[in-house]
């Protein structure tokens, strides 16, 4: 802002720089956006049922059908986002999604690794 001369020259420079946040937060894709959303809903929710258990709870039927069903829709939201983020285009193209994928997929949990890419 400071080495903008006028206020023409800050409003563009803002834009530009909310236009790099939003692609690189990847809100401009609606599924990625919505995959997300829920991938933290399904994380609060299973933050509140710790939270809201009482000793003993852990080991009751409710509990563990609970549990296994936040943890089978979080397993498919995230393979699901990590397929379409892998498909959206290539690494060359956006460092930034390359970058995402790394990190979403930094102990091979959706992409195993081979063993030339091990060494290499």
């Amino acid at each position: 802002a400071q080495s903008c001369v006028d206020f023409e020259e800050l409003c563009a420079a803002h834009e530009a720089t909310l236009a790099t946040l939003e692609a690189q937060c990847f809100l401009q894709a609606p599924s990625v956006a919505t995959a997300l959303h829920q991938l933290f809903q399904l994380c609060l929710a299973l933050c509140r049922m710790l939270s809201y258990a009482e000793e003993g709870v852990h080991d009751s039927a409710a509990f563990k059908q609970q549990f296994a069903t936040v943890s089978r829709e979080f397993s498919r939201q995230s393979a699901f986002l990590f397929a379409f983020l892998s498909n959206m285009s290539s690494p060359q193209a956006s460092p930034h999604l390359a970058q995402l994928l790394l990190r979403l997929n930094f102990n091979s949990f959706f992409v195993p690794l081979t063993r030339a890419q091990e060494k290499g």
